[in-house]
């Protein structure tokens, strides 16, 4: 910005502009910024330690039980026979294959169109 000295600091739209400068540096310095905000973000705020303490994981176990005995009352069985069914598999995730392992499917799969595609 511009930079007024002596008498011109009191003409009349110097002063104003220079209060709400000087207005603008305060609230700097008090860390009135958006960015401050999330300084005092800790990872409590995401939820990162929720396991720790094993309370969230005993209550997750408990409504997994509840949701599976739920199932399997409406259903009738145990579900045995559906694959890729998360409750078979007996954890939370599904395994994903890697990047070889896609590749090698892939090339199978073109492998067997081809040969399909050219036999006699």
């Amino acid at each position: 910005g511009y930079r007024y000295f002596g008498a011109a600091k009191t003409l009349p739209g110097v002063k104003e502009l220079l209060e709400g400068q000087a207005q603008k540096k305060r609230l700097a310095k008090l860390g009135a910024g958006r960015n401050d905000v999330y300084k005092r973000i800790t990872v409590d705020y995401y939820g990162w330690k929720d396991e720790e303490d094993g309370v969230l994981l005993e209550m997750e176990e408990k409504a997994r039980r509840e949701n599976k005995r739920r199932k399997i009352s409406e259903d009738g069985d145990d579900d045995s026979g559906v694959s890729g069914s998360l409750t078979d598999v007996g954890h939370d995730y599904l395994d994903v294959p890697s990047q070889e392992e896609v590749a090698k499917i892939l090339l199978a799969e073109k492998k067997k169109n081809l040969l399909a595609k050219f036999a006699f």
